[in-house]
């Protein structure tokens, strides 16, 4: 038996979301987008369980500062589920809606490319770095036992 590709990504992202729920999100800031659908709606459904809480921001920036601020109240995790690839997707010549107005760029797929390697990368560097504050913290609980840990929160 086969299924259809939207079958196969609403399935990993109930599997993505079922495993982030596990390890401690408990509410999901769903932007909209055609991109994200397949989690929207897998967060959905996790959302009809009593499984997490679903909030909607239209900007994505403001989602960011809106799960800041839930994360921040009420001490549990929160996660953004964005569209993404804005700038792909104006490079390969494709439109980009924003309400009533349209962009559209000419193709460029050589920019396309180089957007999305920016993207790649300053992804690793932002895990890279956190990863090293993490590393700094333990150092400085375990090895100086010098309390950092409490004096940041």
């Amino acid at each position: 038996m086969t299924s259809s590709i939207e079958c196969k990504n609403f399935l990993r992202s109930l599997q993505l979301l079922n495993l982030l729920i596990k390890i401690g999100v408990q509410n999901l800031i769903l932007c909209p987008g055609s991109r994200s659908a397949p989690l929207a709606i897998a967060a959905g459904e996790l959302n009809k369980l009593g499984l997490v809480n679903i909030f909607n921001s239209i900007d994505e920036r403001s989602a960011g500062f809106h799960s800041l601020g839930i994360s921040t109240a009420s001490g549990n995790l929160s996660l953004v589920i964005t569209t993404s690839g804005a700038l792909k997707k104006l490079f390969n010549g494709e439109k980009l809606n924003f309400g009533i107005t349209e962009i559209k760029l000419k193709s460029n797929f050589d920019y396309a490319d180089l957007s999305y390697d920016v993207h790649i990368y300053s992804n690793y560097t932002l895990i890279a770095l956190i990863s090293l504050h993490i590393l700094a913290a333990l150092l400085h609980t375990f090895v100086f036992k010098d309390n950092v840990i409490k004096r940041i929160t």
